[in-house]
């Protein structure tokens, strides 16, 4: 009877997420995450069968992360709160769990596509449409329409600004400052009076 893994892909996850606290997601390899659960890199490539797949389950288990907090924000009941929670989830998340929103700052998804595995492609593709149709959700709730002018707006204040304002911060390993919540919430709230 073959001995059961000793780490599963769970734990291998959780050791690439301590590698990304200690040196940046660009340390994360097969060799340095093994080194860091204290096993052998046939246990990785066991669970993962190339650095491409670990980085890509990586960023998949990330982004996955980030997107519930965000969709339970934009699902709120109220609208108003909705978007305040929409907009500060980000930052707010960058800051409790920075090695995964390093993860996702460092390696964009477009980024990621050159060099994703061909498996995976399919789940690529798709990781982002629950976010997407809560966006969507989001915005006629908010403007009564589904019209694509307030689409891209709402997607601009509740996504794009938040995200780009939290990324240099992350790239350059720090926690995003809590003076970022409000101006981002005011401009946010001055983009969507906009259109």
């Amino acid at each position: 009877m073959p001995r059961p893994a000793r780490f599963d892909q769970d734990s291998i996850l959780a050791a690439a997420l301590r590698v990304v606290a200690a040196v940046g997601p660009r340390g994360v390899t097969t060799e340095a995450v093994a080194q860091e659960m204290g096993g052998h890199v046939g246990s990785v490539y066991y669970r993962f069968p190339s650095n491409d797949h670990l980085r890509a389950q990586l960023w998949m288990h990330c982004a996955r992360a980030g997107h519930a907090g965000m969709l339970a924000a934009l699902a709120h009941p109220d609208v108003g709160t909705a978007l305040e929670q929409a907009v500060l989830h980000y930052p707010r998340w960058a800051r409790t769990e920075p090695a995964r929103a390093r993860v996702l700052a460092a390696h964009g998804r477009e980024e990621l596509a050159a060099h994703w595995p061909i498996d995976l492609t399919d789940q690529l593709a798709t990781i982002n449409d629950g976010l997407i149709q809560a966006v969507d959700a989001f915005s006629r709730r908010w403007w009564g329409d589904t019209d694509r002018t307030h689409r891209q707006t709402t997607t601009f204040a509740v996504l794009d600004m938040p995200v780009a304002a939290i990324r240099r911060h992350l790239l350059a390993g720090h926690r995003p400052p809590d003076a970022l919540d409000a101006p981002l919430l005011a401009a946010a709230r001055a983009a969507l009076r906009s259109s």
